[in-house]
């Protein structure tokens, strides 16, 4: 469920932020999620979720050995991931849904 994943990928993203309490930074995070999720949803070429969950697993415990480097160079390679599978050139119809994808940002 190419939406949900998408959705729940935006989800953890925020929910990470969250974590350092900054509302600034995560109601930033969020507006550049429901952003970069229209982008994923529209020239995303896998039909896989942009996110895999094992990029979001070494990610967390990175954090949670208090790896800054480790972390930031994981969170790097999953951006790069995401930017790679984009398709910015190829103009087609959307594969999914978009109203299902950017619902849950509205929360």
């Amino acid at each position: 469920d190419r939406p949900a994943a998408i959705r729940l990928s935006g989800a953890f993203h925020i929910a990470v932020a969250a974590t350092r309490g900054e509302g600034v930074i995560t109601d930033f995070l969020r507006g550049l999620i429901s952003q970069s999720s229209l982008v994923i949803a529209l020239y995303g070429r896998s039909h896989a979720p942009a996110c895999g969950h094992d990029e979001h697993v070494a990610f967390l415990k990175g954090l949670e050995k208090r790896d800054g480097d480790r972390a930031a160079r994981l969170m790097s390679d999953h951006l790069d991931h995401i930017v790679a599978d984009l398709d910015l050139v190829v103009h087609r119809e959307p594969s999914v849904d978009l109203a299902v994808v950017l619902r849950a940002s509205r929360q």
